[in-house]
């Protein structure tokens, strides 16, 4: 067999953001002739092919890289950081939005939540379609009204954020 210098391993595929205490399996594309030695936070991971299955050990930012190596040399590394979450997300920014509206009028009210995350949305206690960081609302009833958001991800659901409406 005759080697040629490793190139850089195709980028990363997997899931950049999974909950604590998961596994997860990771892969990339090198040379037919080429073996891998993947690092997870500095730390050398056991193996040398292609993938990897990582057991996530708490939240936090998990930075991976991978390098192919063969008798002519190492390639530059490929890296994908990884968020692992908690039990549940953290609760969403302050709903922006008036606070007082009109009968019949359409109000947009926004929250930010975390990546990866979506939303979900409770006027008065009912659950409302959208799970996106952005609710429209046409008021139908007079009175005073309470708006709901909580963010979702596949860790569970968090605590929520409110908005008061007259």
């Amino acid at each position: 067999i005759v080697y040629e210098t490793p190139v850089q391993p195709e980028p990363i595929s997997g899931d950049e953001f999974v909950c604590e205490y998961t596994s997860h399996t990771y892969s990339t594309v090198v040379g037919p002739y080429d073996s891998c030695e993947w690092t997870v936070n500095e730390v050398v991971q056991p193996g040398f092919s292609a993938e990897i299955t990582y057991s996530f050990s708490g939240a936090g930012t998990y930075l991976f890289e991978v390098t192919a190596y063969n008798p002519c040399g190492t390639s530059t590394p490929q890296t994908l950081e990884v968020t692992a979450q908690g039990s549940a997300p953290a609760p969403p920014s302050p709903v922006q939005g008036p606070g007082e509206s009109c009968e019949g009028e359409t109000e947009i009210y926004t929250t930010t939540v975390g990546p990866g995350e979506s939303c979900s949305w409770w006027i008065d206690g009912v659950l409302q379609l959208s799970t996106t960081t952005t609710l429209e609302v046409s008021w139908s009833e007079r009175g005073d009204h309470q708006i709901e958001v909580r963010a979702v991800s596949d860790c569970g659901t968090g605590n929520p954020a409110f908005k008061d409406v007259q």
